[in-house]
């Protein structure tokens, strides 16, 4: 498997990204593509994507925003958030996104598998700076929802761009 492509965006309510907060042109020998739809896209200059029927997922990676204070407003010890909780969240978030890409995926002709091979895109994904905004009272089915939302909207955009790169584009 000769190409490699990495993804990352945050959830609604992330924090701006500042000129000092400028991504790098190059990482780990991919170059920075521009993309309307995709905060941050890289690829290595010389990618053929003709040849991919099947994609592998590596392990979606969730941080939060260095600068989201979870408990900063909060009084009551008992609405905190602990590690355990933001685990969870990143545990639950993690989960949805391939379960969601899954299906974008699959449903549209891009068998997900977990082996490489010469027809499996390796695509490398993650949820960085999540920032989560104010706390409402919400269930866990409403939280996880809005999120599915959001995962749905990136799925579909990978799903076009393949589409685009393989020549499947209707």
């Amino acid at each position: 498997m000769a190409f490699a492509v990495l993804v990352t965006g945050a959830l609604a309510g992330a924090l701006p990204v500042t000129a000092a907060d400028e991504p790098p042109r190059e990482w780990d020998g991919l170059v920075r593509v521009n993309s309307k739809q995709i905060d941050h896209l890289y690829k290595l200059p010389e990618a053929d994507f003709s040849g991919y029927k099947r994609v592998r997922l590596d392990p979606i990676e969730v941080e939060f925003d260095k600068n989201w204070k979870p408990n900063a407003a909060e009084r009551s010890p008992s609405r905190r958030l602990d590690n355990s909780d933001l685990e969870k969240i990143k545990k639950t978030l993690a989960e949805e996104f391939r379960k969601v890409f899954t299906e974008e995926l699959t449903n549209n002709g891009y068998p997900v598998v977990n082996e490489d091979g010469d027809d499996v895109l390796r695509v490398s994904a993650a949820i960085a700076n999540l920032y989560i905004g104010a706390f409402m009272i919400t269930t866990s089915v409403s939280n996880l929802a809005g999120a599915r939302t959001a995962l749905s909207k990136w799925a579909r955009v990978l799903r076009e761009g393949l589409d685009a790169a393989t020549g499947r584009a209707k």
